[in-house]
């Protein structure tokens, strides 16, 4: 048996891809983190998988990227740096970057919870990090940033039902 494989990185700064998520709306987008930060958006539908839009979003590797699953025009993503970063399409194909908070090491896993409009991340160093969204629209978006050294230092009724398996890989 073989298996096809590609080395994808950026067009224009050749930076190795370091993350990825498919667009919950359209199949053929992706973003991807690079190992320098940036977070771009690519359409599959090319031979060299086009940027439709990109910008610099954290000082180093970007660790995870996961789109919200309702409104896929906010992207979030976890760096190297320790911050959660909210990436907002706009109708002119840029990002807004909205940097949430940080915790001080880098976020290595993020799932969002559609219900409740909150963002968990999780670190190496086994913690973890709630982004409890208090509004979820694109203007005057609101979050909140708490930061736990553990799951159980979070209040119980701040953690949304979110999928535990995303985070403890």
């Amino acid at each position: 048996s073989s298996t096809a494989a590609a080395t994808f990185r950026h067009p224009s700064s050749g930076a190795a891809y370091t993350s990825l998520s498919q667009h919950p709306m359209d199949p053929h987008q992706v973003s991807v983190g690079t190992a320098d930060g940036e977070v771009a958006s690519l359409d599959l539908r090319s031979d060299a998988a086009k940027v439709l839009s990109s910008a610099q979003a954290h000082d180093g590797d970007v660790l995870c990227v996961r789109h919200h699953p309702v409104t896929p025009a906010y992207c979030f993503t976890g760096g190297i740096d320790g911050s959660v970063v909210l990436l907002e399409g706009t109708a002119a194909g840029s990002y807004n970057v909205e940097v949430l908070g940080t915790c001080g090491e880098g976020i290595h896993a993020l799932d969002v919870n559609a219900a409740s409009n909150a963002v968990v991340g999780a670190t190496r160093g086994e913690r973890f990090v709630l982004v409890q969204g208090l509004e979820q629209t694109s203007a005057g978006s609101k979050y909140s940033f708490q930061a736990a050294a553990t799951a159980s230092a979070l209040a119980p009724s701040t953690l949304p039902d979110i999928d535990m398996s995303m985070i403890s890989s």
